[in-house]
């Protein structure tokens, strides 16, 4: 699945096929596997439905074990963000406290080189700018942003921001200030961990993208009319706002179906 998802091929009977056979027996599935199969549904954008449980227990399952990496839970928190399903509270205190303890391994693990910001890569010597972004982008989505996790992925991407500067991605740049919107608008009370400058400067990645092919079409497209398992889009609304004084920015938020959003513990 992981290759087909790379190779951008959508054959959903091998998809089905491949759900049944994890549904069949998720707990003997290693970390990594989990995560690689989640992984190509959000590329297919292929709604796992009532799967979606068995991935998250089929990962946490392992969380004090030492084979769970940062990738595997940045690939989760983004698909529970992308199909918009509301983990319950049990769920997300597991996810959180086995990525903050990945955090922390890693900073006690420093200095050590850093993983490339345009790798996916990951483990006990470090946590890419990629996973960082993506367990970022995750959390602000679900609206999980009050906790001392949220906090601490933003001090680590400032950080990174300080470190690496140029050599991180525009992509990665505009996803994480996509976080930070989102971020606003569930809390728009709270205070951020970003310097000024990398604020800035993922704010100027934002805008650029706004200029991209997704904008000209006039709304966010997701690859040839691919479904979400039997969930569709309901709509899609263009809103502007102003935060903290910055820009006026463009968000676009998508209405799923309830049983999108329904969540699970």
């Amino acid at each position: 699945m992981w290759a087909l998802g790379r190779m951008d091929t959508y054959h959903p009977p091998a998809v089905e096929a491949a759900l049944a056979a994890f549904s069949a027996n998720p707990m003997s599935y290693k970390p990594q596997e989990v995560a690689n199969l989640l992984w190509a549904l959000t590329a297919f954008r292929h709604h796992p439905e009532g799967a979606f449980v068995l991935f998250a227990r089929s990962l946490l399952q392992r969380q004090d074990g030492s084979q769970i990496r940062a990738a595997d839970l940045a690939t989760l928190l983004y698909a529970l963000a992308l199909f918009n399903v509301a983990p319950g509270t049990r769920v997300m205190e597991r996810v959180e406290a086995c990525a903050m303890r990945l955090v922390d391994e890693a900073a006690a693990a420093a200095p050590q080189p850093r993983v490339s910001p345009s790798r996916g890569g990951g483990g006990a010597g470090g946590i890419s700018v990629v996973e960082l972004a993506h367990m970022y982008w995750g959390l602000a989505l679900l609206g999980a942003v009050e906790g001392p996790l949220f906090e601490r992925l933003e001090t680590e991407l400032g950080a990174a921001w300080e470190r690496e500067g140029a050599e991180i991605p525009q992509s990665l740049l505009r996803v994480t200030f996509q976080g930070f919107l989102a971020s606003k608008l569930e809390s728009h009370r709270r205070s951020h961990g970003f310097p000024e400058l990398a604020l800035d400067a993922l704010k100027r990645a934002w805008v650029a993208g706004l200029g991209g092919e997704s904008n000209k079409n006039g709304w966010v497209q997701y690859g040839a009319f691919r479904p979400l398992g039997s969930v569709r889009v309901r709509c899609s609304l263009r809103v502007w706002i102003s935060i903290s004084g910055y820009l006026m920015d463009e968000l676009w938020f998508r209405s799923w179906s309830s049983s999108s959003a329904s969540g699970f513990s």
